[in-house]
């Protein structure tokens, strides 16, 4: 990325950042953005979600990406409450560029293209094609529980791809699964968790919303 800020220094053109691991970046990281930009004007919009469904659809994230082996769900959850903070991630963007270059936007699941609200707020125009591009057909909780039984069972990459698409088919013949990894039990944990980080978060940003209790209603 540092390469790529030093290749448009001094360009006069928009230029856009976009990754969904941004988010996780430490304070030191987001400082050398923030000196790469140096002399721009920054808008950070930054998408939040309820963090029961955020858990759920990272998991499922990760052990379809298999860059290395993914704990079992619970283990993995136990190791990392605090990646879904909404305080502690966005204090690096915070102290970085000041809280009048952020805009936090409720995603709404379901009920929203955050690809086409970005382009709603930033105007840049979003092509047919470029929509159909970006589009990556998930699993439903069932089937990620085979596949990380397949990772267990036949380590690496072999063949892998080739599963990950059977079980999409299967999807596709006896749809989709209501089992879930968060269930209403856990959802309740996971709410009372964060819930003053949330209530905080959200009067800083959220009040002005559309959806000013996605985080604590």
């Amino acid at each position: 990325m540092a390469e790529m800020l030093a290749a448009y220094r001094g360009d006069a053109r928009p230029l856009v950042l976009s990754s969904e691991h941004m988010c996780y970046l430490s304070a030191p990281q987001v400082a050398d953005i923030a000196g790469g930009l140096s002399g721009r004007d920054v808008r950070i919009v930054y998408y939040v979600r309820p963090q029961p469904d955020l858990i759920e659809s990272t998991y499922k994230t990760k052990v379809m990406q298999a860059n290395v082996r993914v704990a079992p769900f619970h283990e993995w959850l136990e190791r990392s409450w605090k990646a879904f903070d909404y305080r502690l991630r966005i204090a690096p963007w915070l102290k970085a560029f000041g809280q009048e270059a952020i805009l936090v936007r409720p995603y709404l699941s379901g009920a929203m293209d955050v690809a086409v609200d970005f382009a709603r707020l930033t105007g840049f125009s979003l092509p047919n094609e470029q929509r159909a591009i970006r589009m990556r057909p998930s699993l439903d909780a069932r089937s990620i529980l085979i596949l990380h039984e397949y990772d267990r069972l036949f380590p690496g990459k072999l063949k892998r791809d080739g599963m990950i698409e059977a079980l999409r088919k299967v999807e596709q013949t006896t749809g989709k699964s209501s089992f879930r990894f968060v269930d209403e039990e856990l959802k309740l944990r996971i709410l009372d968790y964060y819930r003053d980080s949330n209530i905080r978060f959200s009067k800083m940003f959220l009040q002005d919303s559309e959806a000013p209790d996605l985080l604590t209603g």
